[in-house]
């Protein structure tokens, strides 16, 4: 029996401003649902209306530096063109006991790598530009996509236009108040700053 061998298709980059817009338009969604007084988003109820679960990685030292995701199901709806029955886990190296004990996520680490993992779906397994399998993406550090799910993080919790206004308007550059109002650490907060051109 003879096999047939389908080329894979090379992976197409995402240009920083389409990470950005993606990632800003699911902000704003996610605001519209939920309003709210501060820029800061709750990154852990957004993961559990998308249909996600927040678990710990069992296996702390192969997940110390960085987040997983395993895809469930979801299907897309052809009439709507929407994404239906979104099922996935999304594990988390550790929480603070604080988090143990309270069931909020608040650690900026934590926030970050649960904000990775949705860069993952929406970039890399929803909208799936390869012939490879959606959840078989490249998780190696420094891989293409991981730098592409680190851009998305940063710029859904910290979207270019509600930073901006708060970096001018509210907190006129102080890094370390516009971490407060994002909920963000320090270096991801000044790194934003460098990465929207607001700061050397």
């Amino acid at each position: 029996m003879q096999t047939t061998y389908t080329p894979e298709i090379p992976y197409i980059p995402y240009m920083d401003e389409h990470i950005e817009q993606r990632a800003e338009k699911l902000y704003n969604t996610y605001r519209n649902k939920h309003p709210h007084d501060t820029p800061a988003l709750n990154v852990q109820q957004l993961t559990y209306d998308l249909g996600g679960k927040i678990w710990l990685n069992p296996d702390v030292n192969r997940l110390l530096n960085t987040a997983e995701l395993d895809i469930n199901d979801y299907a897309l709806n052809l009439e709507t063109q929407q994404w239906e029955n979104i099922d996935f886990n999304s594990y988390i190296p550790y929480l603070t006991l604080h988090e143990q004990k309270t069931g909020s996520i608040g650690n900026v680490f934590t926030r970050f790598r649960l904000a990775h993992n949705l860069g993952h779906l929406y970039l890399h397994v929803l909208n799936n530009k390869t012939t490879i399998p959606p959840d078989s993406y490249n998780k190696t550090p420094g891989s293409q996509q991981e730098r592409e799910a680190n851009r998305f993080a940063a710029a859904l919790l910290m979207p270019k236009t509600p930073f901006t206004h708060h970096w001018k308007n509210t907190a006129n550059g102080d890094i370390i108040e516009l971490s407060k109002l994002f909920k963000t650490g320090t270096i991801y907060t000044e790194n934003r700053a460098k990465q929207l051109g607001l700061i050397d």
